[in-house]
């Protein structure tokens, strides 16, 4: 009983990750401020790799020589991970949604179109026209019904999987330190 009350101990996982120089975080391709400069997806695969299954609060620390650091561009590169981070959650999110509508319209045409085929099959006895037409779009009915359901209950694990990680690494401590044992 005792145990029940306890809080959970909210557990911080801490990432270290070695760095050059400042450039190893952004993309090759993309020479402009660090303010604006893409993420390296190289860095970006590495952290979702490495906090795939672990739980917690998160601190990344990115280690470099000493002498290449400066406090200033450290704060851009955090506030830019921080901004990547968040617009990286929020298209998980909106990703998460539009799938959600995608199924929910799926599952109401198909819905509407065996309606419409029950109607045909009631009111259309001994027609032939109406009983073939009915018959004729049963099969879209359970096909929006089934590809509508299959979309709602099998979302993409990797899309949420991103929501929470991403959702995880926008409220992570950042920081930076000096390799060890390396002396400028």
């Amino acid at each position: 009983m005792a145990e029940e009350g306890k809080r959970r101990e909210i557990t911080t996982i801490s990432e270290t990750i070695a760095l050059d120089c400042y450039d190893d975080i952004f993309s090759d391709f993309d020479y402009g401020p660090f303010e604006t400069r893409r993420l390296s997806e190289d860095l970006l695969d590495e952290l979702v790799g490495r906090l795939h299954r672990k739980s917690g609060k998160i601190s990344l620390v990115f280690e470099m020589p000493e002498r290449l650091r400066r406090p200033e561009v450290e704060a851009m590169v955090r506030k830019r991970l921080r901004q990547v981070f968040f617009d990286r959650c929020r298209s998980a999110s909106t990703d998460i949604s539009k799938n959600v509508r995608t199924a929910g319209f799926r599952i109401t045409v198909g819905t509407a179109i065996l309606v419409l085929e029950s109607a045909l099959l009631v009111f259309g006895k001994g027609e032939f026209w109406l009983t073939l037409l009915g018959t004729l779009v049963a099969p879209a009915g359970w096909f929006g019904v089934f590809t509508g359901l299959e979309r709602l209950f099998d979302m993409p694990k990797l899309l949420i999987e991103k929501k929470e990680i991403y959702g995880r690494l926008k409220d992570a401590e950042i920081s930076f330190t000096h390799l060890p044992g390396k002396q400028p």
